[in-house]
């Protein structure tokens, strides 16, 4: 029975050996390995910066293991054309936790266009899945920074052999110039008339070889113009590829404009107005119209006319219709009209009715142009003071703030304007403020002095604001109280009271001493 026992008992402590083995190995695979990862969602990095340019590279590591990061040092090398060079010393980085870091980085003023790659480069210490330290663990992580530019290529001429008109065949030759830093290899030029009413006769790509820096190659197309096409300009994409001297392929694309008019086309647009900026008041607004005859053929008694629309109005002293007589092809003539605008008119961009008549080929034509007029906000001002309390005799001064409610003005002053009457007598009754723009403020501080003879009680005293807009003088007339107390009690009168009572002590001392002189004589 006691051999049982013992055999009992040692199996009892071999299973619980076993039993505490296990336990050890379960607890010890629960355990998650300290790791550092770059966040790539979380990260930002500045993109499509030019050479030469600045940026900002914030990113975001992350301990996506169980337990701590220690001694945590994170290092950004130089790359290439992309300047960096920064060191973090982050400490500890708990289990779970994100860090940020952020740094300025500049890109060498000759750096080649395309992506360029900086690696980050993560030094810890750590703990493996049994909770051992683990130290001077490297991780590597790398970040792009695209670096972009205006086209190496430039179109330096385009020739055209007619004028384009619908149905036309027509010659497009264009010349391509690299202003890169180096050479384009394998250039190929295409151009993409998807959507437009033009085709291309013969082949849509044309292949030029290699093309080095400031180098001049030429692409020439035949293209045709639909019939219906309709007058007017028209832009074409010209899609250039190449590769650079790492045999990295680019792609750009540039447009190539040209016009396509017909037998008769007239183009109206305003050139200048007289203010500048039109505003709601204004009395006689020079509008001058420039009138061109993109056609190809001479127009003959052409009249425009002006049928001004609210809020403009037709000027009573101006005839708005003017006859340019001919107008031949590709000529070109300027005219003015006048009106005046609707006090009650709202700023904002308003459409006006220009009527055009021509003869050509024998037979009377004409046709309505709508062109928009801006109507901007108008100067206003606000006048804000606290009144002022000023005794009479002495000097005070009125402090006014000025602030722009409207539009900008510019040489804002403020005068004081005295009423007939008004007991004040001014040092200098303006003062210069500044340019104001809209709702900005500037003070004014008129220093005065109260007249001796002035009657206690409060005067309104008027106040004008004036200011210039396009070599006009606009002028707001506001007020400012002014409030007028007796002044503060003086000593002076007391000084003569003080003068007689000397005097007359003085006296009776005198009668006093030649009284008992006679008296003893």
């Amino acid at each position: 029975m006691e051999k049982i026992d013992k055999i009992f008992g040692r199996k009892i402590l071999l299973g619980c050996l076993l039993m505490a083995l296990l336990a050890v190995q379960v607890s010890g695979q629960t355990l998650v390995p300290t790791r550092l990862t770059l966040n790539y969602d979380l990260s930002h990095i500045d993109t499509d910066l030019e050479p030469g340019d600045s940026g900002i590279m914030t990113l975001v590591i992350q301990n996506v293991g169980g337990q701590n990061a220690e001694k945590v040092e994170i290092l950004i090398p130089d790359a290439g054309d992309i300047r960096i060079s920064k060191r973090w010393y982050l400490g500890t980085i708990k289990a779970g936790e994100i860090r940020t870091i952020s740094t300025k980085f500049s890109i060498a003023k000759d750096a080649k266009i395309g992506l360029h790659t900086a690696t980050v480069n993560a030094k810890y210490d750590g703990y493996d899945r049994y909770g051992k330290i683990e130290n001077d663990i490297r991780d590597t992580w790398e970040v792009n920074v695209n670096v972009v530019g205006e086209s190496i290529f430039v179109v330096e001429d385009v020739t055209l052999d007619r004028v384009l008109k619908p149905g036309d065949t027509f010659h497009l030759k264009l010349s391509l110039r690299n202003k890169g830093i180096g050479t384009a290899f394998d250039t190929d030029a295409e151009l993409n008339l998807a959507g437009l009413p033009i085709n291309v006769i013969g082949p849509e790509k044309q292949y030029l070889g290699n093309i080095g820096k400031n180098g001049l190659k030429d692409a020439e197309f035949i293209l045709y113009l639909d019939e219906n096409i309709a007058t007017g300009a028209y832009s074409i994409p010209l899609v250039l590829n190449y590769e650079d001297m790492d045999h990295t392929p680019h792609t750009t694309t540039l447009s190539i404009g040209i016009k396509v008019i017909g037998d008769v086309q007239i183009s109206l647009g305003i050139t200048e107005t007289d203010p500048k900026e039109i505003h709601a008041g204004d009395e006689d607004v020079e509008i001058k119209v420039k009138v061109d005859n993109l056609g190809t053929k001479d127009l003959k008694n052409v009249k425009v006319t002006f049928n001004p629309e609210f809020p403009f109005e037709n000027p009573k002293s101006y005839i708005q219709t003017k006859d340019l007589g001919t107008l031949k092809a590709s000529g070109s003539s300027e005219i003015s009209f006048y009106a005046n605008i609707n006090e009650d008119a709202r700023p904002g961009r308003i459409g006006q009715i220009f009527y055009v008549e021509y003869r050509v080929d024998n037979r009377e034509e004409n046709i309505t142009v709508k062109i928009p007029i801006d109507i901007m906000e108008y100067p206003d001002f606000e006048l804000v003071t606290d009144g002022i309390r000023a005794r009479i005799g002495e000097y005070a001064e009125l402090r006014l703030k000025v602030k722009n409610t409207g539009s900008r003005c510019d040489s804002v002053t403020v005068w004081a304007l005295k009423k007939s009457g008004q007991p004040f007598d001014f040092e200098d009754k303006s003062e210069f403020v500044g340019d104001l723009d809209t709702d900005e403020e500037g003070e004014a501080v008129l220093g005065f002095t109260v007249e001796g003879d002035a009657k206690v009680k409060e005067y309104i005293l008027p106040i004008e604001i004036r200011c210039t807009r396009d070599n006009d003088v606009l002028t707001f007339s506001k007020s400012a109280k002014i409030d007028v107390v007796p002044g503060r009690r003086s000593n002076i009168m007391a000084y003569p009271v003080g003068v007689v009572v000397i005097l007359l002590i003085l006296f009776g001392v005198y009668k006093f001493k030649s009284g008992r002189k006679s008296e003893r004589e």
